[in-house]
Protein backbone atom coordinates (compact mmCIF):
# COMPACT_ATOMS: atom_id res chain seq x y z
CA UNK A 1 0.00 0.00 0.00
CA UNK A 2 1.79 3.34 -0.84
CA UNK A 3 0.43 6.72 1.06
CA UNK A 4 -2.21 8.15 -1.28
CA UNK A 5 -3.96 4.73 -0.55
CA UNK A 6 -3.85 5.00 3.26
CA UNK A 7 -5.25 8.66 2.57
CA UNK A 8 -7.88 7.34 0.68
CA UNK A 9 -8.63 4.62 3.70
CA UNK A 10 -8.18 7.52 6.45
CA UNK A 11 -11.19 10.36 4.74
CA UNK A 12 -9.86 13.05 7.78
CA UNK A 13 -7.27 14.83 6.39
CA UNK A 14 -5.96 18.06 8.46
CA UNK A 15 -2.59 19.72 9.32
CA UNK A 16 -1.73 17.47 12.28
CA UNK A 17 -2.97 14.17 9.83
CA UNK A 18 -0.53 15.82 7.34
CA UNK A 19 3.02 16.45 9.66
CA UNK A 20 2.20 12.63 10.47
CA UNK A 21 2.04 11.11 7.63
CA UNK A 22 5.03 12.52 6.47
CA UNK A 23 6.88 11.30 9.05
CA UNK A 24 5.20 7.98 9.03
CA UNK A 25 6.72 4.87 8.17
CA UNK A 26 6.96 2.81 5.80
CA UNK A 27 3.68 0.82 5.37
CA UNK A 28 2.93 -2.51 4.75
CA UNK A 29 -0.03 -5.10 5.50
CA UNK A 30 -0.65 -7.20 8.28
CA UNK A 31 -3.25 -9.93 8.18
CA UNK A 32 -4.18 -11.47 11.07
CA UNK A 33 -7.34 -13.20 12.14
CA UNK A 34 -8.75 -9.85 13.81
CA UNK A 35 -8.77 -8.20 10.25
CA UNK A 36 -6.57 -6.65 7.65
CA UNK A 37 -4.40 -3.68 9.24
CA UNK A 38 -1.87 -1.61 7.68
CA UNK A 39 1.20 -0.51 9.90
CA UNK A 40 1.99 3.30 10.48
CA UNK A 41 4.27 3.35 13.10
CA UNK A 42 6.96 0.90 14.07
CA UNK A 43 6.90 0.74 17.67
CA UNK A 44 10.13 -1.20 18.10
CA UNK A 45 10.25 -5.32 19.12
CA UNK A 46 7.99 -6.27 16.28
CA UNK A 47 4.94 -4.50 17.56
CA UNK A 48 3.25 -1.74 15.40
CA UNK A 49 0.76 1.19 15.43
CA UNK A 50 -1.93 0.26 12.37
CA UNK A 51 -4.85 1.46 10.63
CA UNK A 52 -7.34 -0.78 9.54
CA UNK A 53 -9.51 -0.29 6.13
CA UNK A 54 -12.35 1.71 8.18
CA UNK A 55 -9.60 4.15 9.39
CA UNK A 56 -9.69 3.50 13.03
CA UNK A 57 -6.14 2.97 14.86
CA UNK A 58 -4.71 0.08 16.64
CA UNK A 59 -1.72 -1.30 18.70
CA UNK A 60 -0.74 -4.51 17.70
CA UNK A 61 1.71 -6.47 20.22
CA UNK A 62 3.25 -9.51 19.18
CA UNK A 63 4.45 -10.66 22.69
CA UNK A 64 1.74 -10.90 24.70
CA UNK A 65 0.20 -10.96 21.71
CA UNK A 66 -2.72 -8.18 21.75
CA UNK A 67 -4.70 -6.21 19.47
CA UNK A 68 -6.41 -2.54 21.15
CA UNK A 69 -7.84 -0.08 19.41
CA UNK A 70 -6.85 3.07 20.15
CA UNK A 71 -8.89 5.45 17.78
CA UNK A 72 -11.37 5.73 15.94
CA UNK A 73 -9.00 7.29 13.49
CA UNK A 74 -5.79 9.13 13.35
CA UNK A 75 -7.32 12.46 13.53
CA UNK A 76 -8.62 11.61 17.30
CA UNK A 77 -5.38 9.61 17.84
CA UNK A 78 -3.33 13.38 17.55
CA UNK A 79 -5.76 15.43 19.72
Amino acid sequence: MNLIDLINYINDIDEDLIIFLKNMDDTFQIEIPEGIFYSIKDLGEGNYLTVNENGEVYELLHDPYSVKRKASNIHDLLQ
